[in-house]
């Protein structure tokens, strides 16, 4: 097996793996876990590394829909997911097959936020 299909491989299994757990996350933070702001919380996307050892949580909040959060306003948020990581990975790791879970790394999802920038950029350039 060549290097390229090896790579190949890793990258499928590291998505495998990450939508698996995206899925596991997202049930157990919205059925199991008790935090600040649950109601709030979407998990967009899990990025697992391809050696499987790290995976990064993206998330969004609906309390900023309507406008792009500020450092200051997502600290609380991202204090309280950090918080709930041990808890999490417990209850995850009795869900889904796997030899070592990958840490759990919470991240705010600002992709909406530079695509919502850059429409009012754009509408603005039309008027």
């Amino acid at each position: 097996m060549g290097r390229s299909a090896k790579n190949n491989f890793s990258f499928k299994r590291s998505s495998r793996v990450g939508g698996a757990l995206k899925q596991h996350i997202a049930e157990v933070m919205l059925a199991e876990i008790d935090y600040p702001q649950k109601a709030t919380i979407n998990v967009t996307r899990v990025e697992v590394s391809d050696d499987l050892t790290n995976a990064k949580i993206f998330y969004r909040s609906y309390l900023y829909a309507e406008k792009s959060p500020t450092p200051e306003d997502i600290a609380p948020l991202q204090e309280a997911l950090d918080g709930i990581v041990p808890e999490l990975r417990h209850r995850v790791a009795k869900r889904v097959n796997l030899r070592k879970l990958p840490k759990f790394h919470f991240i705010y999802d600002a992709g909406l936020d530079h695509l919502m920038r850059i429409e009012q950029l754009l509408q603005q350039d039309t008027l």
